[in-house]
């Protein structure tokens, strides 16, 4: 029997029709196929290896070798059965994150005995980058270099769906002003999903339709924006460049209240060296913390 199996990027769950709170949920960690043929079944195509070409289309027989022996796929499966949709909800945004960001394990030489290390204070043996948590529906998708001025790409990501959870589906509002401990920035500027244009510089058509027969044929994708609080909805992603260049001096910048200003600074700037060394540093404990928390 032929099973349609669609692509199963990181989780799949079946509901039960008298109550959708009553979910059966399997989260992969890695791209498989996955249907559900009968009613409260769930069906995943972990691997796919024929000896022989199955006349389905490919016109071949499916099998990949390596070092003279057929490929074995190795993965895991978190499997959960819950009766309460909120719970099951959190669980499985929380391991879809766990799953696809697994923590990388550094390890640096001390002198301390065990005893001693062990005695001293959480704090002296924790590192945040952050200045505080994220909401637990937030997540910083992106955290990388942008060019050789110091210039910082970042994306913010709210990971609940649209009435997936009473409060987790709610919009957020993340202030980047006050988001890292490590280094500051002058100032921010929104840009597409890509990153290869401002936000402000992006235009769309409209279709040619009776609603909009007497508007312009093009909209700008401009959002509001006051350079500090970002506001995301629900399974949204918004891309930002922040600039840590400028001369430490008097700079002009979007404030907290949406002004534009003469300030003292918004930041010391750091030299491009330094604020990638930080960035470096940040984007793999950030990933490091998202993931334990």
């Amino acid at each position: 029997m032929l099973t349609l199996c669609h692509l199963l990027l990181a989780a799949i769950f079946t509901e039960s029709e008298a109550d959708p709170n009553e979910r059966l949920i399997i989260v992969n960690d890695r791209s498989q196929g996955g249907s559900s043929i009968n009613d409260g079944q769930i069906e995943i195509m972990v691997h796919r290896r024929l000896l022989y070409d199955d006349f389905r289309g490919v016109g071949e027989a499916l099998n990949e070798r390596a070092f003279g022996t057929g490929l074995i796929v190795n993965g895991k499966h978190s499997v959960k059965v819950s009766s309460d949709g909120e719970l099951s909800a959190q669980w499985l945004r929380q391991k879809m994150q766990q799953s696809f960001l697994q923590p990388t394990l550094l390890f640096i030489p001390t002198s301390a005995p065990l005893d001693e290390w062990l005695a001293e204070e959480a704090a002296a043996k924790t590192y945040s980058a952050l200045a505080q948590d994220l909401p637990e529906n937030i997540i910083i998708l992106t955290l990388e270099k942008w060019n050789d001025q110091g210039d910082v790409l970042i994306r913010l990501e709210h990971t609940y769906d649209e009435g997936e959870h009473p409060e987790l589906s709610a919009p957020v509002t993340v202030d980047l002003t006050q988001l890292f401990s490590d280094f500051q920035f002058v100032s921010a500027v929104e840009m597409t999903l890509g990153g290869n244009m401002e936000l402000s510089a992006q235009e769309r058509l409209h279709w040619n339709s009776a609603a909009y027969r007497d508007h312009p044929r093009t909209h700008s994708m401009a959002r509001e924006f006051d350079g500090a609080n970002v506001e995301l909805q629900p399974m949204e992603i918004r891309t930002f460049v922040l600039s840590t260049s400028g001369d430490g001096g008097s700079t002009t910048s979007a404030t907290t209240d949406g002004t534009n200003g003469t300030t003292d600074s918004m930041a010391t700037a750091l030299n491009a060296s330094s604020v990638m060394a930080t960035i470096s540093t940040m984007a793999l404990l950030i990933m490091t913390k998202s993931v334990l928390q």
